[in-house]
């Protein structure tokens, strides 16, 4: 089901930088999941509720408003902040691989 007059999901499959590829639907899934997040979930919602209240709820305006929250988060980020992920995913690694009996 797609919801509420976006363009349903063609299964296409996108490039990234470094050659890989990605799924239409991963993407998708990606940008809902930061978006729901409690970082971005609290203002997403406001700023519908504003434009529902003054009657001017359209999804391309909502579109173009998601980038710009994204942005806006991706832009107080520093060093440490990645640094901090990097090792959480690190952390993560290790501990899976562990699990599979491959010391690394």
């Amino acid at each position: 089901m797609t919801p509420h007059g976006a363009p349903a999901c063609g299964g296409e499959v996108r490039e990234v930088e470094d050659g890989g590829r990605i799924s239409e639907a991963v993407v998708r899934d990606f940008l809902l999941a930061c978006l729901r997040h409690d970082a971005l979930h609290d203002v997403v919602v406001e700023r519908i509720d504003a434009m529902a209240t003054e009657g001017q709820l359209e999804i391309s305006r909502v579109a173009a408003l998601l980038p710009r929250l994204h942005g806006e988060l991706l832009a107080v980020v520093r060093c440490p902040d990645w640094i901090y992920a990097a090792g959480a995913l690190i952390d993560a690694y290790r501990d899976a691989t562990e699990e599979e009996g491959v010391p690394r």
